[in-house]
């Protein structure tokens, strides 16, 4: 008998997790509201048969130009809140009556992505608006002045705002949809056919950080064209052909403008293309440094942002004496703003903070810490002058260790110019002199030069000249 009652006990349990589950997969983004501004809101609607603890949930939202979702609405927000069966939840940028939730710092945009989590970080629902290709499962239209993009039997449309309320059919559509509907009706008459491309790319870039690029292309007839031949150029000298429209990553090495530049050809033996779209990128640096680091009870490294904007370290790598750490996807520096890591996250220890390298996921050097702030220069052909304003300098062994940098080093190349520029420091008034002296020098040399000759020739003469009949006996 108690293994029976313990089987039944067993199975409740099992019924009770799958309708928590059930219930958690019943909660949907129901509709939507971009403006007028104070009328910002987002609904979200439990079609399910039980209630559902909405602690510890959160929305994130991802622009257009973004790579990553960044926070909407926090935590903070839904503790201690739940929806209830068949029943609506309203988060409002102003209290309208309706509102769960009211947040002042609700920001939604045209072409936009939300996504709705639950308390175990899991993706419940997705919505994207506008020409933005990540929606979840529908792509909606971007809502209208004074309008929302409201759900309707797993179609989004758009039509006059209902918070906390059921969205409007068919049945109960405005007079003045039913005319858009109409006009929209005439519209479907056949016409030229017009392709039009777009660029999805965000406008300002940081150098050496690869972004993600991406194209939307569209008839006028409603038809979006994924395949086909792509042709794209980035302004910096760099192309690249793809067969499909679809986000890849790309990235620039030096800051400045760069017109980057699309062709979609419909086939690949066209030769000209069916549209094209152009677009200017700001690239600017990154302006990361290192500001400062901990001791050894609390060895952290912080990290701060000069620049303007806000900076992406997603997959940078700090590496730290033998060690590295990777930061994670979607961590992000904003602008001005520093970061402060804890040991306990990247299990750096005091000794591995000697020396610190931080790189992009190009592998490139951004900072170091300490900062090489002696730059030495090398030229076999000319010792200190440069050509023009450009000056080439590069970092050697001596500025990263400090025993060879303060050793004494002899460069052999710099003597003969050492010699050389001596010679500049001679002043005018002492070359009469040395004209002198160098006419007394040649005037010696020259005498002894021609002695030297002369008792030579002497002698051979004197060797030369003896016969056996010149010599005679004397007794």
């Amino acid at each position: 008998m108690n293994k029976k009652i313990i089987k039944l006990q067993i199975v409740f349990v099992v019924m009770f997790l799958f309708g928590i589950n059930f219930a958690d997969a019943s909660v949907v983004i129901n509709e939507v509201q971009l403006s007028p501004t104070e009328n910002r809101f987002i609904e979200l609607y439990n079609n399910g048969s039980s209630s559902v603890d909405l602690t510890d949930w959160y929305i994130q939202r991802k622009t257009i130009g973004g790579s990553t979702f960044g926070s909407l609405v926090s935590k903070t927000y839904f503790q201690g809140k739940n929806i209830q069966s068949n029943s609506y939840f309203v988060i409002s940028r102003s209290d309208m009556n309706e509102s769960d939730i009211i947040y002042p710092g609700l920001t939604l945009t045209e072409s936009n992505t939300i996504q709705l989590k639950n308390s175990n970080q899991e993706l419940v629902d997705k919505i994207g608006w506008g020409d933005v290709t990540d929606c979840g499962k529908i792509c909606a239209p971007n809502p209208i002045d004074s309008k929302s993009i409201q759900l309707v039997e797993g179609s989004w449309v758009t039509n006059t705002p209902t918070p906390g309320e059921s969205n409007l059919t068919e049945s109960n559509t405005s007079d003045q949809d039913i005319e858009e509907n109409e006009n929209n009706n005439e519209k479907d008459q056949p016409e030229i056919l017009k392709i039009s491309s777009k660029i999805i790319s965000p406008k300002i870039a940081i150098a050496g950080i690869p972004f993600y690029l991406n194209s939307l292309t569209t008839s006028n007839r409603g038809n979006t064209y994924a395949v086909g031949k792509f042709v794209w150029n980035f302004g910096n000298g760099t192309s690249r052909t793809l067969n499909t429209s679809e986000p890849f990553l790309s990235s620039y090495e030096y800051e400045g403008e760069y017109m980057a530049t699309l062709s979609y050809f419909s086939s690949v033996f066209s030769k000209v293309p069916d549209a094209t779209d152009k677009i200017i990128i700001k690239v600017v640096p990154s302006e990361i440094y290192i500001n400062s680091v901990g001791d050894i009870s609390d060895p952290f490294i912080e990290i701060g942002n000069k620049s303007n904007y806000d900076i992406v370290l997603s997959n940078w790598v700090i590496m730290a004496g033998i060690h590295y750490f990777l930061i994670p996807d979607g961590t992000v520096i904003m602008s001005g703003k520093k970061i402060k890591l804890s040991p306990k996250v990247t299990g750096f220890t005091k000794e591995d903070l000697s020396f610190i390298t931080i790189t992009n996921p190009n592998k490139e050097i951004i900072v170091t810490y300490p900062q090489l702030n002696k730059k030495l220069i090398y030229n076999t052909n000319s010792v200190s002058k440069n050509t023009n304003n450009n000056s080439i300098s590069s970092i050697t062994k001596n500025e990263l260790d400090p025993i060879l940098a303060d050793s004494k080093i002899i460069n052999l190349n710099d003597l003969s110019a050492n010699a050389l520029d001596s010679s500049k420091n001679i002043p005018k008034s002492a070359y009469p002199l040395i004209g002198l002296l160098v006419i007394i020098g040649i005037g010696i040399t020259s005498f002894f030069i021609v002695k030297q000759k002369t008792n030579t020739n002497e002698i051979n003469y004197k060797e030369s000249g003896i016969r056996a009949e010149d010599m005679t006996i004397v007794e």
